[in-house]
C-alpha cells in the first residue's frame, strides 16, 4: 500500500511540474531589433493603445513588439492612410496577456496611420523620419 501511495506522489508531481512547463508568453523584453533596424513597442489595455505616436528611422527594418495586456483580442494593422485603402502591415489578432512580433519595413520618410482592426478608436500615427 505504501508503494501505492508513492506511485501516485510521483504521478501527480509529473503531471503539476508538465502543465506548469510550458512556455511562458513571449515578453517584449526578450525580442530584439532586426539588423540595421529598430525595435519599437506598443501595449494595448483597456482597450486603448499605450501611445497613439510611434517614430521609427526611414529606410530601417522595424519589428513591433505588440504587447496586450488583456483578454479582449487585438492587432496593429498598418495602413498608408487613415482611408485603409492599401494596408502595408497587418498584424495577428490575439487575446491576451500575450506578446506577439511584427515585421515592417523599411518605409519610406513620411506619415503613416496603424489601428487596431477590432478596435477602430485605438489608433495613431507612425511617423517615419
Amino acid at each position: 500500500m505504501p508503494r501505492l501511495f508513492g506511485a501516485a506522489a510521483l504521478l501527480v508531481a509529473l503531471v503539476i511540474s508538465g502543465c506548469s512547463a510550458g512556455n511562458p508568453p513571449a515578453s517584449t523584453a526578450a525580442l530584439t531589433a532586426p539588423p540595421g533596424g529598430v525595435l519599437v513597442r506598443i501595449s494595448a489595455d483597456r482597450l486603448e493603445f499605450d501611445t497613439s505616436q510611434l517614430t521609427v528611422p526611414a529606410g530601417k527594418p522595424i519589428l513591433i513588439a505588440f504587447e496586450n495586456k488583456e483578454s479582449a483580442p487585438h492587432n496593429v494593422a498598418v495602413y498608408t492612410d487613415s482611408t485603409l485603402a492599401q494596408p502595408i502591415s497587418i498584424g495577428e489578432v490575439f487575446s491576451g496577456p500575450d506578446t506577439k512580433a511584427q515585421q515592417l519595413g523599411p518605409l519610406a520618410a513620411g506619415s503613416y496611420f496603424f489601428r487596431c482592426d477590432l478596435h477602430p478608436n485605438m489608433k495613431g500615427t507612425l511617423v517615419a523620419q
